[in-house]
Parts: C-alpha cells; sequence; structure tokens
C-alpha cells in the first residue's frame, strides 16, 4: 500500500497530513476526493493508535502503542494531525495526554470538521433527504460540541436529521462494543441487530455513522438485517455537496468484515484454547527510519 511505504520512508510532506489508523486503511477510498488534494496520508501497523488495546484494558499494550505514535511523530515535521476515525482522534488528542503523559506535539481536528471551517468545502448543491445519525462511544467522550458539530454539516448540506430514540449522549453502540465487552460473537451480533432497528424505526431513507467503526460494522450488520435504508459517511455527503460522484463500497467492506469476524468465532466459542495478546505483538522488533 502506497500510505505505508511512504510512511515507513519518512516521506512526508505539508503541513497537515491525514492520519489513517486501521479503519481509514480499511475505507481508503474514502480519501479518493479533491478536497483533500496536497494533503498526504500517513499508514502503517507499527503506528496503530493502540484503541482496540486501551478499549480492551490492556493498557501496557495501549501505552506501548502510544509510544510508538509519539517517536513516530517526532521524527516529521508536520503542524496539523486530521483524523477520519473518532477513535483515533480520541486516543490521541484525549487518552494519550490525559492517561499516558503523551503529547504528540500537532494540532489535531476532525477531518470533516476542518474541511467546513476551513471553507475547502464549496457547496454546489444542496442534498435533500432525510438522515439519522449513529453518534459512536468516543465521541460521547469528545463530548457535546463535536456531535453537534457533525450534525451543522450535515444540515448545511441540505439534509433532514431524524433522531433515534436514544441519540448522542444516551446513543447506544453500533453493536462492535457488545462484542468486545465479552469477547462473544452473539452479543455483536444482538448489538448490531438492536442498533439497527432503532434507526429503522425513524423512518429516515439514510444512516449516516461519521465514526468508521461504527459505518463497518453496521455496514455488516446490514447484511444480516435488512433496514431498507442506505448508509453513508459524511465524507460521501461532502463530496455529493461539492459535484463529485463518491465511491462508495461500505456494504461490501463492511460485509466482509462482518463475515469473517461471525465464521471466524463460531468455531472457537466453545473452544479451551487461550491465547495471550503479549504473544501476537507483531512490532517489538520494528523501528521506523
Amino acid at each position: 500500500m502506497e500510505w505505508v511505504e511512504r510512511t515507513r520512508r519518512l516521506k512526508i510532506r505539508g503541513k497537515e497530513v491525514i492520519y489513517a489508523g486501521c479503519n481509514l486503511m480499511t475505507l481508503p477510498y474514502l480519501t479518493y476526493t479533491k478536497l483533500l488534494d496536497g494533503i498526504p496520508v500517513i499508514a502503517a501497523p507499527e503506528i496503530c493508535c493502540g484503541e482496540m488495546y486501551y478499549r480492551m484494558g490492556m493498557l501496557d499494550l495501549a501505552f506501548k502503542a502510544a509510544t510508538m505514535v509519539e517517536d513516530f511523530f517526532r521524527k516529521i515535521d508536520v503542524r496539523t494531525v486530521l483524523f477520519l476515525c473518532t477513535g483515533c482522534y480520541d486516543m490521541l488528542s484525549k487518552i494519550y495526554p490525559s492517561r499516558f503523559g503523551i503529547d504528540i506535539g500537532a494540532e489535531m481536528h476532525y477531518l470533516t470538521e476542518w474541511l467546513w471551517e476551513q471553507g475547502r468545502v464549496d457547496v454546489k448543491r444542496k442534498i435533500r433527504r432525510t438522515i439519522t445519525v449513529q453518534d459512536s462511544c468516543h465521541a460521547k467522550i469528545l463530548g457535546d460540541e463535536f456531535m453537534e458539530g457533525q450534525r451543522r454539516i450535515l444540515e448545511g448540506l441540505g439534509l433532514e436529521i431524524v433522531e433515534m430514540k436514544n441519540a448522542k449522549m444516551r446513543a447506544m453502540c453500533c453493536g462492535l462494543g457488545y462484542g468486545v465487552r465479552r469477547y462473544n460473537i452473539f452479543d455483536l451480533v444482538y448489538g448490531i441487530l438492536k442498533r439497527l432497528r432503532e434507526a429503522r424505526e425513524t423512518g429516515a431513507e439514510i444512516l449516516v455513522p461519521y465514526c468508521l467503526g461504527c459505518l463497518i460494522t453496521q455496514s455488516g450488520g446490514m447484511w444480516l438485517y435488512r433496514t431498507g435504508m442506505q448508509i453513508y459517511h459524511v465524507m460521501d455527503f461532502l463530496r455529493c455537496a461539492t459535484g463529485e460522484r463518491p465511491v462508495v463500497r461500505h456494504k461490501e467492506v463492511g460485509k466482509y468484515v462482518v463475515q469473517s469476524i461471525i465464521y471466524g468465532a463460531i468455531p472457537d466459542i466453545f473452544s479451551r484454547k487461550r491465547f495471550y495478546v503479549e504473544q501476537l505483538w507483531p512490532f517489538k522488533e520494528k523501528v521506523l527510519s
């Protein structure tokens, strides 16, 4: 992948960079837009933000990941880091400094807000559709203003928002967190279906997760539960409003991911075998140079 090769060689040019975590590496086509001309993307497994370790309570490994990210940013000269994953944004902007005492030494912004506030979005046409918004667990940590900011952008594009019964600070998990809670595939499926059912009850035409983890999970969930809804990210609407025709493969990618999780986990549900994360950590000897 070009992003990874460029990142490992430290060939980063520009005042701003987009930090692509695992979710954006799974959905790279979200960056295929003129809105991001001149902004390089950095991505490599060894600079993972560590969110999954943190989510599972493996704080020693989350801290190890954070130190590798810190070391990487010390080697490049950038002023602003942009995120399209709420998990990565929360980790680097909130968790790193508050829990680990780590500061990457750059301004940090969520990409959709930054594009909107910088005036890079030239709206050529309004989009007249009804949507409902999925708020992520990380968005709740980032706060009310962050969640309202995504809604202001969507409304500014002409979209009508119909809120779910549980929205914003009361929003239910997309389903991914259910699976992590007990490492149980049935919990994952239950959580996905429960939230999609609530989205369908709004009567909205489109479900809009602005978190990439939610986007992948709920897109895959629509393979399990036929809501009759479309699913788009905020970036998709920004591109449409500026006259572009975005590539949208969310359901295809989501189905593949969810199917892989389900088919991979079912045989192991009743297994007595165990693994330890320390044995799986792949980057002990990896050094960026």
